[in-house]
């Protein structure tokens, strides 16, 4: 099936034969008969009924791939004489009598229908016919993959300049003293977790260009430092140990052959033990520590799932069963927040945590594919094939529409862009993302609140996605305006190629969701270079209250009406907006010259 004008056109004899009805064919008159009666020509509109009768169809009968496809309702309805339900997710089902479902239930049959959902014994027989068994590295590139790297650091300026800031920072890390154990103010390991992940991909990076032992052996150094750790923080805030395992199983496979036996068990036993059967349990239920992101909608879930099941790939021949295991139920909870992007690929956390979430998503159905040759159709969920477009039309002439928790403005690149650009065959991602690069640099990095391992971490993800294949645009095609649903953002700009424009960014949607502010119905306006209305960003997360309480965090005054473009009435002591209020878009329109949205904010100020 796909859509056409807006229509479903469904497969003529698939679909006829599924039900029990004869389909025939006439290839002189090029038209398709079922059970003798019914007629559709191709090209026409008009169609024949079993009772003799005469349909107009919305959009003429048509031959694609060597079948005949027509309208759903016309086939289903009018001439196979079933009841249709239909969801903007693609979900269509057949029946005799009329269907109803409630969300929960079209969410059901959608993934039901639509994930490849194996077992842990499924698992084990993907790997074992893998031509990766028992080969490494595999985790996101394989060997051939790195070698393509190399060869394209010597030869493409592009890669050439990231690979010289990769060693660069190598050199950097090496004047560096080994990471500590030292919680944050909120109790979290998680900006050492992100340190060790940096120097791991900045400095084996830097050792397979380069080849020099510093690298390698300072890399040795971190993993027992940190190895040794009492633990990783699994009891108190579980993204700590699972980037912390992302960067462990990353320096094993990637570093594999360049460790000892002994150093290799070491690694294996640390990964198990400071994280891999902490979550094992957390699948489970069985843990006295939150174990939410196993079915999580925000964040935690790919970073979490992503990163357990990255290194039960990693560790595939050392804990095979454990392994498959994992591996198996992390396929399943990525389902959950995959739901997430749909309708139009929005994601409803803000612009940093999209990014911060395809990271880890975007490394693991990398290593799914490299390994198991399949996503497991995670990456057909619904809405996903739109969710660049969404990132990148959320960048204006000085910035980001940086709504929520986004820090503060800075423009929009990605690596994982790159990964995207690929995955879903739309290499205009990966140009634009060139073209942007080539304007702002190197993205994420450059925003005021970030720092050097942050830095590293961003280029070693172009390193890894980028394809030097592909040209820079030397023009940009994508609409200008557009509007995504739920989340309830709109983005209008008059030009994709110059900063001297005007570009207007208006968000409103739901207030009680992760990493909200009171914000809807706040905007930002670009012009002629500069920002004439902004968002001055998230607060600080050690701020008291901030994560544990709806009552503290909507009193600080970046979280609510005042610190946004919003609506402020008779502000005292309550919230500014309704809490657990949504406001949807009544109306947007885009033309060639004048564009208009209108969103309202009923429910906000009931």
């Amino acid at each position: 099936a796909y859509i056409k004008n807006g229509r479903t056109l469904l497969p003529v004899r698939a679909v006829s034969e599924a039900l029990g009805c004869e389909v025939g064919w006439d290839d002189a008159t090029k038209t398709v008969t079922i059970n003798g009666t019914a007629k559709i020509v191709i090209g026409s509109t008009q169609m024949i009924l079993p009772d003799g009768s005469k349909y107009t169809l919305d959009v003429p009968a048509e031959i694609t791939n060597g079948r005949t496809f027509i309208p759903l309702r016309a086939l289903c309805e009018q001439v196979l004489g079933k009841k249709v339900f239909w969801d903007d997710r693609g979900l269509i089902v057949l029946s005799d009598r009329n269907m109803t479902f409630d969300e929960k239930e079209v969410v059901a049959l959608n993934d039901y229908m639509l994930y490849v959902r194996p077992s842990g014994a499924d698992i084990a027989s993907l790997y074992q016919q893998s031509p990766l068994n028992g080969a490494h590295p595999r985790l996101i590139l394989n060997q051939q993959d790195f070698d393509k790297m190399v060869y394209d650091y010597n030869t493409n300026p592009i890669q050439k300049g990231w690979g010289d800031e990769m060693i660069a920072g190598a050199e950097y890390y090496l004047k560096q003293p080994h990471e500590k154990y030292v919680l944050s103010a909120e109790g979290q390991l998680l900006t050492v977790s992100r340190k060790v992940k940096s120097k791991v991909l900045t400095l084996s990076i830097a050792y397979k260009l380069t080849n020099n032992p510093a690298y390698l052996q300072y890399l040795k150094d971190e993993l027992v430092t940190v190895g040794n750790f009492d633990n990783w923080n699994h009891e108190a805030h579980f993204l700590d140990p699972a980037e912390m395992l992302f960067a462990f199983a990353i320096a094993y496979d990637w570093n594999y052959h360049s460790f000892t036996a002994e150093e290799r068990k070491f690694l294996e036993e640390t990964m198990y033990n400071q994280c891999l059967k902490w979550g094992h349990k957390a699948m489970y239920g069985q843990c006295d520590y939150p174990n939410f992101f196993v079915t999580a909608t925000s964040n935690w879930n790919p970073v979490c799932n992503g990163s357990l099941a990255m290194a039960a790939i990693a560790l595939f021949e050392v804990y095979p069963e454990v392994a498959a295991d994992i591996i198996e139920k992390n396929i399943k909870s990525m389902e959950y927040v995959l739901a997430e992007f749909f309708p139009d690929g929005a994601w409803y956390e803000g612009l940093t945590y999209w990014n911060y979430l395809m990271e880890f998503f975007s490394y693991t159905i990398a290593t799914f594919d490299n390994v198991f040759g399949t996503d497991f159709n995670l990456t057909k969920a619904a809405g996903f094939d739109k969710t660049a477009n969404y990132y990148l039309s959320s960048d204006g002439m000085t910035g980001d529409n940086n709504y929520h928790d986004t820090s503060s403005p800075s423009h929009l690149t990605s690596a994982y862009l790159f990964f995207l650009a690929n995955k879903l065959n739309q290499p205009g991602l990966a140009q634009i993302n060139l073209y942007k690069l080539d304007r702002y640099g190197t993205g994420n990095y450059m925003r005021p609140s970030s720092t050097d391992y942050n830095k590293y971490t961003a280029i070693a993800g172009y390193m890894l996605f980028y394809d030097v294949a592909i040209p820079p645009a030397t023009s940009i095609n994508y609409p200008l305006d557009s509007y995504y649903r739920d989340t309830e953002l709109v983005n209008m700009r008059s030009s994709w190629t110059t900063d001297e424009g005007v570009f207007a960014s208006i968000h409103s949607g739901k207030n009680l969701v992760n990493h909200a502010h009171l914000d809807n119905g706040t905007f930002v306006v670009d012009i002629g270079g500069q920002r004439f209305a902004g968002d001055i960003g998230a607060e600080d997360y050690a701020a008291e209250g901030y994560f544990t309480s709806s009552v503290k965090r909507y009193h600080y005054y970046r979280a609510r009406p005042e610190g946004h473009n919003c609506y402020v009435i008779n502000p005292d002591e309550t919230y500014g907006q309704e809490l657990n209020a949504g406001d949807e878009f009544i109306a947007f329109e885009t033309k060639a010259r004048g564009t208009y949205a209108i969103t309202s904010q009923k429910n906000s100020y009931a």
